[in-house]
């Protein structure tokens, strides 16, 4: 007898989606994501302004339900690097990430990690976590601050300007100490992380629903420490010799030049703001970051740039320098990877170095532990974005009216090499894992991806970690490859190095749950994964809104002529508005017969759909998540046999 193979999609069981495994290492937060009602809640599954995403193109038999499972666990993973300090000040526990004390995190307790789990707590709606971070990396990492806990100033004689991170520093570490200079990776994220949870919370800082106030008293503001973090990175401060005489301009961590920089104390790309007549009070060179030299081209954040231009422009309070620096810093650094692009390169680069009049550049691999990241902040100012209307012009220093399609060009090529790997100009294939079976056949393809490749595409580091999946997400989605983007995802689930100590005692269920990821290997598989399935978006487009989608579900996998199927369709209010006027209608296939429709389902026997007329569906509320979510069922009859194989569409 024929039969009838019925296609649907799964839909989410609370009880099996939300669950979270106890943290197996003491002194660990407890992460709480969707905290604190926030504006942005997590996940969305939003397609971005270019490419694509497993948000709308849901790879073969990957549920939305289920890439929210991995990725609340994938986030709970990467907080296992996070330890309680033992500091707790109006009830917020302080929290550092990658301290020494965890193991393999390299002896990089520093700016960067704090930028990478700001960002991740922020994305996932962490409240909690969150401001235990923040408030550690106010009171340790900032100079020229009062700090929260006690009022008391922190290093109040820094000659450096206020509000930017010290790449490894704490509260004791005295004033003008190297390690309270910057590094302008860590800087740029630790700002992003600041403004998305400034757009997740609002103003102020709650912690468990009561208003966080200073020791001076005052309310601990969102939006103002990411207003003073945002311009400090192209503040101007001045700078005084030994002798008390003014020297120049420090120029923040965007140069004068336009041109990013590697840290506030580090010279600029170029030399032309000592001959240039656009900005005469900057001729004169400070003490510190009076030279100019290579830069570290991995630490360039266009997408990151013209979100804070957007945000001072709309309500930062700024000056027309602050925002004119940022959209300089953006069009300069689009152009840039415009230039590598020319010269053949793909967007693994460690640094780039001009001639002292900025009129030609080159760029040069320095490290596999830095020049994967090239790929990430700058295509994702495409993917956020799509192609600029305005363009770089390197003799004047300043933008210029005229699109571009420097980012995509450069998401294209390296798409490509992402989807067949290649060594030497051969594709890799070869067996998986250190000591793979002698059975075992050989692969290619993404799960050949190395650490890092050269500018060259060269292979500079082969171990299999996830930092160029993740990083190459947005190249990716930039080029709209459904295969390449489903497989980066998968690749990005899979892989992660484990530096747990305890896990060969623990079950294969708890040696997943319980891993501490090694440092770098928590943050670049959220970065891949939230990046193909559409759920890293820029801070201008984190806005209140309803957001409604709906999923299917059967009965049966198959079923024969006059059997009835039984299906639920589920809605789900991903937003924080209330969806209004919400009607559901589904198509039935010619081959089945209507038998009947809960909560009021119409059948139209014309064109052969039901439909519902919900209504309303209340928007996210934190801990009122089933008020977002209910279903209809219906339930049809299997009435003919014509076709081999029966499903909705």
């Amino acid at each position: 007898m024929r039969y009838f193979i019925i296609l649907s999609l799964l839909f989410f069981s609370l009880s099996e989606l939300f669950s979270q495994g106890p943290v197996p290492i003491t002194n660990c937060p407890v992460i709480k994501i969707n905290s604190g009602n926030p504006t942005f809640p997590f996940p969305q599954f939003l397609e971005y302004a270019a490419g694509k995403t497993l948000a709308k193109y849901n790879a073969e038999g990957v549920t939305h339900a289920d890439m929210e499972k991995t990725m609340r666990e994938a986030y709970e993973i990467m907080s296992h690097r996070c330890r309680y300090t033992g500091e707790t000040f109006r009830g917020v526990p302080y929290i550092t990430f990658n301290h020494g004390s965890v193991p393999h995190n390299f002896n990089t307790f520093v700016s960067e990690g704090d930028g990478y789990i700001l960002i991740a707590a922020a994305m996932f709606a962490d409240q909690p976590t969150f401001n235990g971070l923040w408030m550690w990396i106010h009171d340790n990492r900032m100079s020229k601050v009062t700090k929260y806990k006690d009022c008391q100033p922190l290093r109040p004689t820094q000659k450096t300007g206020e509000y930017i991170a010290g790449w490894d520093c704490d509260e004791t570490t005295p004033a003008n100490d190297g390690s309270t200079h910057s590094a302008a990776d860590g800087d740029f994220d630790i700002a992003m992380g600041l403004l998305l949870a400034y757009r997740q919370w609002g103003e102020f800082m709650y912690h468990n629903g009561t208003l966080v106030k200073d020791a001076c008293g005052n309310p601990i503001s969102l939006k103002v420490a990411a207003e003073k973090a945002i311009k400090a990175l192209v503040d101007t401060i001045p700078d005084f010799m030994d002798n008390k005489q003014f020297a120049g301009y420090m120029s923040g961590v965007i140069g004068v030049d336009g041109y990013a920089k590697s840290g506030n104390t580090w010279g600029e790309l170029t030399m032309w703001r000592a001959t240039q007549n656009t900005y005469p009070w900057a001729n004169a060179l400070p003490t510190l970051g009076g030279n100019y030299g290579s830069h570290y081209v991995d630490y360039n954040a266009p997408a990151y740039f013209k979100e804070f231009a957007h945000f001072l422009e709309t309500e930062g309070n700024a000056t027309p320098w602050q925002i004119n620096q940022f959209k300089r810093a953006e069009a300069s650094s689009d152009w840039l990877m415009g230039e590598a692009y020319k010269q053949g390169y793909i967007p693994s680069i460690g640094k780039v170095n001009s001639s002292s009049d900025g009129s030609a550049f080159t760029f040069t691999s320095f490290n596999s532990g830095e020049d994967f990241r090239c790929a990430w902040r700058t295509i994702l100012n495409y993917v956020w974005n799509g192609n600029p209307t305005e363009t770089w012009d390197p003799a004047t220093h300043q933008v210029k009216a005229g699109a571009n399609t420097f980012e995509r060009d450069m998401a294209l090529r390296h798409a490509n090499i992402l989807k067949t790997p290649t060594e030497g100009g051969n594709l890799i294939c070869k067996k998986m894992g250190a000591s793979p079976d002698p059975g075992q056949p050989r692969w290619m393809g993404v799960a050949q991806i190395p650490q890092s490749w050269n500018l060259n595409g060269g292979i500079m580091e082969r171990a299999g970690s996830n930092y160029s999946v993740g990083t190459g997400a947005p190249a990716a989605v930039a080029s709209g490859d459904l295969e390449l983007i489903a497989d980066m995802y998968r690749q990005s689930e899979l892989v992660w190095d484990d530096a747990s100590t305890e896990s060969k005692n623990l079950t294969d269920d708890e040696r997943y749950i319980k891993s501490t990821p090694k440092y770098f290997h928590g943050i670049f598989r959220i970065l891949g994964l939230l990046t193909n399935s559409g759920n890293l978006h820029a801070p201008k487009d984190m806005v209140p809104s309803a957001n409604v989608k709906v999923y299917m579900s059967v009965n049966k996998t198959y079923a024969y002529q006059d059997d009835n199927i039984n299906y639920t369709v589920q809605y789900r209010n991903y937003g924080t508005l209330e969806a209004t006027g919400v009607t559901v209608t589904t198509p039935l296939d010619a081959d089945f017969e209507f038998v009947s429709a809960n909560k009021g389902g119409v059948y139209n026997a014309s064109n052969h759909t039901i439909t519902w007329n919900v209504g309303k569906i209340p928007g996210f509320k934190s801990d009122q998540l089933a008020k977002t979510i209910d279903s209809v069922t219906f339930i049809v009859k299997v009435a003919k046999i014509d076709n081999p194989r029966v499903c909705l569409m």
